[in-house]
């Protein structure tokens, strides 16, 4: 059984997806002020890298965005033979100061900044305009007939070097309709490129929204099941992506406790920012996710003697195998990943395990490379890294201890304080908090702030006292009824 269990009350959306009563993944969005992956904008070339064939371009955010030659529309639409292009340096098509459109592939990563593209996609409702792409894509999910139907329609409506792909509910509607959508979004992108010698950069074009842009690729993968949500508002957003054929049944949970505290949600993601994890045997895994990859150690937990180790070692691996695939995904660990198995001696056996972990990894909704295991007994994997793992959305380095460990970022925990108080079972006239100046600021940021808005739609007065603590913090220390 399929269960979407869906927190939207707060301005840190969050969702978790079961399957037969376990967690099988968990996004969280976190509203940002930075561009996030999928985010159009102009910006301006800083610097040309002759020996990487890239460019550094100005985006407004804190660290400079990276394209590459091949990532360029005047490479792209070049009329030169492709091998004759591959021989020419990036300054034949792209110059320092220039203006251009671009598109976040990548989030930024520790000290990298993001991955840039210049061949954008402008995503509507129904079908995604892709100005520089010469191609007609369809969903998969369409009926082959009728996705053969489309695939010529759409192509009569592109000139030059256009392309487009048809969304799933494109299906529901009529030409008239598509084909409007189509003209109004080229209309705005034809708009940006006639006005980009004229405009200011960096400019935000387009931010799209991931939290339901994730949400819909599980509404449509699995496409039944149960929906719960705690947000009336939301419901109708759900209803939008929804076709005709879902079998999806919407509904909307009215408790007064939190609906992931209700699922017995809240306790499994303070699991997962756990480094250790414990198997059914009492092995564990211990993760450790560092700026250049992630490592997971498989730990027998005690000593084996030589009979038992021949007996166990085997049956532990398979059981590391499934959970370090079900970690990776719902942690959302990216880049490059190397897990640790027990030493096994006999190569069928680790080509075993090896089938297993990539049968587990068919769940994962990101691409997945896995590799043979190395000499010195490690699987070596990679996954495909778009925005932030989990912990890292969570929590911040410690600046108690430098960095070593990592405590509950401001953020996070000024939405905790925030569910917190929205999910009360009884009611409050006046809540006095104690917290440290960060938490503070985020109940403040104008124009209209979280701490008036709880004021207004709970009925309740709201005191903060700042305090010092080494690292954000908060607690609330009266309620009056």
């Amino acid at each position: 059984m399929n269960e979407l269990i869906i927190n939207a009350k707060t301005a840190e959306q969050r969702f978790a997806f079961l399957q037969n009563k376990q967690l099988e993944h968990i996004h969280i969005e976190l509203p940002s002020p930075h561009l996030t992956a999928g985010s159009i904008c102009i910006g301006q070339v800083q610097d040309i890298i002759a020996g990487m064939n890239a460019a550094f371009i100005d985006i407004g955010e804190e660290k400079l965005g990276f394209i590459h030659r091949d990532d360029l529309p005047s490479y792209r639409q070049s009329n030169l033979p492709l091998e004759q292009k591959k021989q020419m340096p990036i300054s034949k098509f792209l110059k320092r100061g220039e203006k251009i459109i671009i598109q976040v592939k990548k989030e930024p990563v520790g000290e990298k900044g993001a991955r840039l593209t210049g061949l954008i996609e402008w995503p509507g409702t129904y079908l995604v305009y892709l100005p520089y792409s010469h191609y007609v894509a369809v969903s998969k999910r369409m009926d082959p007939t009728l996705a053969e139907k489309w695939r010529e329609t759409a192509a009569t409506w592109l000139s030059g070097n256009e392309g487009l792909i048809i969304r799933t509910g494109s299906s529901e509607q009529t030409e008239e309709m598509v084909k409007q959508e189509f003209e109004e979004i080229k209309k705005t992108v034809s708009s940006h490129i006639n006005q980009l010698p004229y405009s200011n950069p960096p400019r935000v074009l387009f931010q799209p929204n991931l939290f339901l842009k994730e949400l819909e690729g599980f509404l449509h993968q699995y496409n039944e099941g149960t929906i719960w949500v705690d947000h009336a508002e939301m419901i109708q957003e759900i209803r939008a992506i929804l076709d005709e054929t879902s079998g999806w049944e919407i509904k909307l949970y009215q408790g007064v406790e939190g609906i992931f505290s209700y699922f017995d949600l809240e306790q499994q993601i303070a699991k997962l920012l756990s480094q250790h994890v414990w198997l059914k045997n009492g092995a564990s895994l211990t993760i450790d996710e560092t700026e250049a990859l992630t490592a997971i150690d498989v730990n027998t937990g005690k000593y084996l003697g030589k009979r038992e180790h021949e007996q166990t070692v085997f049956k532990t691996n398979e059981l590391a195998a499934i959970e370090a695939a079900r970690q990776i995904r719902l942690r959302d660990l990216a880049g490059l990943i190397v897990i640790d198995f027990i030493e096994m001696e006999r190569e069928e056996q680790k080509e075993k395990i090896r089938q297993l972990f990539l049968k587990e990894t068919k769940k994962d909704h990101k691409t997945i490379q896995v590799g043979s295991f190395h000499e010195l007994g490690v699987l070596i994997l990679t996954r495909k890294r778009i925005g932030h793992s989990l912990i890292k959305k969570q929590t911040m380095a410690c600046p108690v201890c430098a960095g070593a460990g990592r405590v509950f970022s401001s953020e996070a925990l000024a939405f905790s304080l925030q569910r917190e108080i929205l999910e009360r079972k009884t009611k409050a006239a006046f809540i006095r908090i104690q917290a440290t100046s960060d938490i503070i600021a985020h109940f403040m940021k104008q124009p209209f702030t979280l701490k008036e808005h709880l004021e207004e739609s709970l009925h309740l007065e709201l005191s903060f006292e700042q305090i010092e603590h080494p690292h954000p913090f908060y607690r609330i220390t009266r309620i009056d009824t």
